[in-house]
């Protein structure tokens, strides 16, 4: 019935794990404890030097990158992946060219095989590969790296942040709890772990704490785009208002890179129009019940944008 395009928008900076190895400024970016895409290995066992092998694969794929080529990127870093099967640092390139090309589905196939297959204990290595796997929607694999480093390195502050996040996508709000604090208690100003504990206390039902810790948020990093959608969605919890509904104006809004216009309602006769998702799978199957009206209102052609993991549901 409609014709579906299965992508899913970039996640958000807005967990306590940050975006260690992430998709940053269209480029995948190496990891340390993992390959760098120069072939430099960070405190592993492998040196990729040379002209040949890894070393050449990866810059196949980072030449790739450069010259906006994502099936030839995505080729090279997989055939480095192939050559360091235990290497978390190539996978994590390989799940970010999925996620630049819209397959979060396919990225997060490819990080949870990566923590299935182990080399990742080193702590920084197993800090990025789970703030990947958080970013993914694997949070009960990522749990499992941020334990790693929590029990390496039981004083450090990111794997009490990181795991409480993880443990609050798990819905696990009274677990995380106890770590976001611990960790504010050993970094108090760490905007992070702030927004961390604005968002337990959310998912806990303490709006008013929620609002509280976000205030302490916005004092050290004002004008945050996701502190502002959350204290939406704190204030809304409470009842519609005004301030409410000013602050999800900060929300990031879709921007296909389609060259299309903006649609405001104007007549829609012989037009192609593209439906694309906003927020989270809930809200694109609420509003999907509207898509027959642009039929009806003389589009020829409805495109829909979606989650991938919603792509056999519509």
């Amino acid at each position: 019935m409609w014709d579906i395009v299965g992508r899913t928008r970039r996640l958000l900076d807005g967990g306590a794990a940050g975006r260690a190895g992430g998709c940053r400024g269209g480029q995948a970016a190496g990891t340390g404890g993992g390959t760098s895409v120069t072939g430099h290995r960070h405190g592993g066992d492998v040196e990729a030097g040379g002209g040949g092998g890894l070393a050449a694969q990866l810059l196949a794929g980072q030449q790739a990158m450069t010259a906006g080529d994502l099936r030839a990127a995505l080729a090279a870093f997989t055939a480095a992946g192939n050559a360091a099967p235990n290497d978390p640092g190539v996978a994590q390139l390989v799940a970010n060219i999925h996620r630049l090309r819209g397959d979060t589905v396919a990225a997060r196939e490819v990080l949870c095989e990566a923590a299935r297959r182990g080399g990742w204990e080193a702590p920084a290595a197993a800090h990025q590969l789970g703030t990947a796997l958080l970013e993914v929607g694997a949070p009960r694999e990522a749990a499992r790296c941020f334990e790693e480093v929590r029990r390496q390195r039981p004083r450090a502050p990111a794997p009490l942040g990181a795991l409480a996040a993880a443990q609050r996508v798990l819905g696990n709000p009274q677990a995380g709890w106890p770590l976001v604090r611990r960790a504010l208690t050993l970094a108090p100003n760490t905007p992070a772990f702030l927004f961390t504990a604005a968002q337990l206390r959310h998912a806990l039902g303490d709006l008013a704490g929620a609002l509280t810790w976000l205030d302490r948020c916005d004092a050290i990093r004002p004008g945050h785009g996701p502190t502002q959608v959350q204290r939406a969605h704190t204030l809304l919890m409470g009842g519609a208002s005004a301030a409410a509904w000013r602050a999800c104006e900060a929300r990031p809004l879709p921007d296909p890179a389609t060259g299309a216009r903006p649609w405001h309602g104007e007549p829609l006769a012989g037009a192609t129009i593209l439906v694309t998702a906003e927020q989270g799978a809930g809200d694109q199957f609420q509003f999907a019940r509207f898509l027959p009206a642009l039929r009806d209102r003389g589009a020829e052609r409805v495109l829909v944008e979606c989650h991938a993991d919603a792509v056999a549901l519509f």
